[in-house]
């Protein structure tokens, strides 16, 4: 009986610690697959049978559906109105498409992917938010080295102009340089922002470069809120990777939203860090309504102001049936605008409920109070000019941060997982 008894509390200890493995990795490696499948994905389309659409939704459901699994597994008061945002994009993604006899499960998607990270986030200790983030660094650093040293080696082995004409209904018409492989972006009309050498616009491992330039924005947000939690040697390498792939990719919204994360973490006082993420999206929204008669805003230009202008059109222009999202008229045109693109696809309703959640989320740390203004700021600016943010490679790492910080009960907790992993479940 006592070794019966003996084998069974090993066998419970083996069990407790493969728990808490799972806890310190799935987490972290789901957010890296997140970001990467689409290279993986490419690589399979360019070498070895041709792909689908189907097959980048069958991957996004398993990784999303995985970190839903996880979540809920793992309850948490934190969760409730990321469930309560979940629930409303189903509902009145079910209604919308019964209304205009139109199945399109992506809109529900794009509100499940922020609920979905956040609530895996607070399920992870901040060491487990690093590792995530230094794994996709390096990864990235070899592919922007790689792009850089060798294009045509890059581009043959993930072809991203075939990958994207196969698995996201685009044509090669729409890809402007017929002598290139890379995505239509990765080469401007104009001259690159950053003239300091003569490259196209490095995608690295997104394969795209403007999921590259939000990814920056995001780590530039960790690094400035999580600074407490990163040890010096990992301070150096993410500020030093994440410069050279600004620069890399070329981003002129990556640029912008960098200095105003930076500048207003580091300048805002604290009390102005608590109140003002509420009305960044409502107070710029209508100040460029306001400013629409300013002539840069008159351009139809593809830069910053361009789209800007084009946002405040499409908004000055939408009927009632638009701002209750039950109108595609301008669902095409909102490519370039992800504040039109969200009003039509969830309602004003759903916008100003996702807005609640995201700015109104009370955290006990100051990680999250710098990184809750980070995102807002981010996305009040950038809703303006393109709608990338629904994206899985933007969505997952930007979200999952977001949920670590918010379940940090203090910053000098960043060693121990909330969730019963880490040195406490060792203990």
């Amino acid at each position: 009986m006592a070794c019966a008894s003996a084998g069974s509390v090993a066998e419970q200890t083996i069990w407790l610690r493969l728990y808490a493995l799972a806890g310190e990795w799935l987490a972290p490696l789901l957010v890296v697959g997140a970001v990467l499948f689409n290279a993986g994905l490419a690589f399979v389309n360019a070498h070895a049978f041709p792909l689908s659409s189907g097959v980048v939704i069958a991957m996004e459901v398993l990784i999303v559906g995985a970190a839903g699994g996880w979540a809920v597994l793992h309850l948490r008061p934190e969760m409730k109105p990321w469930i309560a945002l979940a629930v409303f994009a189903v509902g009145f993604g079910l209604v919308r498409m019964g209304a205009m006899e139109d199945f399109n499960p992506k809109f529900i998607r794009d509100m499940l992917l922020p609920a979905t990270f956040v609530m895996l986030g607070i399920t992870a200790s901040p060491r487990s938010a690093t590792r995530a983030i230094v794994i996709i660094q390096i990864a990235v650093l070899i592919g922007v080295v790689w792009e850089a040293a060798a294009l045509d080696s890059f581009s043959q082995f993930f072809n991203p102009k075939e990958y994207y004409i196969a698995t996201r209904g685009l044509s090669f018409d729409e890809f402007t340089n017929a002598d290139s492989d890379l995505y239509i972006s990765a080469t401007r009309p104009e001259e690159r922002f950053f003239p300091f050498f003569e490259l196209h616009r490095i995608s690295s491992l997104f394969i795209e470069p403007v999921s590259l330039g939000n990814y920056v924005v995001t780590v530039t947000a960790f690094i400035a809120a999580f600074w407490r939690s990163l040890g010096g040697w990992k301070r150096a390498f993410l500020i030093l990777t994440n410069f050279l792939f600004l620069i890399a990719c070329d981003g002129r919204f990556a640029f912008i939203s960098s200095l105003l994360v930076v500048g207003s973490i580091c300048f805002l006082s604290r009390a102005v860090q608590r109140v003002v993420p509420p009305f960044l999206l409502p107070v710029v929204t209508g100040c460029v309504m306001l400013l629409s008669g300013l002539p840069e805003l008159q351009s139809s230009a593809d830069d910053f102001a361009g789209r800007i202008g084009w946002t405040v059109r499409m908004l000055e222009g939408m009927g009632i049936e638009d701002w209750i999202g039950l109108s595609d008229q301008y669902l095409e045109a909102s490519v370039d605008s992800g504040i039109v693109y969200l009003i039509i696809t969830q309602s004003i309703f759903g916008v100003a409920l996702y807005w609640a959640i995201v700015s109104m989320q009370a955290g006990a740390s100051a990680a999250f109070r710098r990184y809750r203004l980070a995102i807002c700021l981010t996305l009040a600016v950038g809703l303006l000019v393109s709608n990338a943010f629904v994206g899985i490679k933007t969505a997952a790492p930007m979200w999952f941060l977001f949920g670590v910080g918010l379940a940090m009960r203090g910053d000098e907790d960043d060693g121990v997982n909330r969730s019963g992993y880490g040195r406490e479940a060792h203990a």
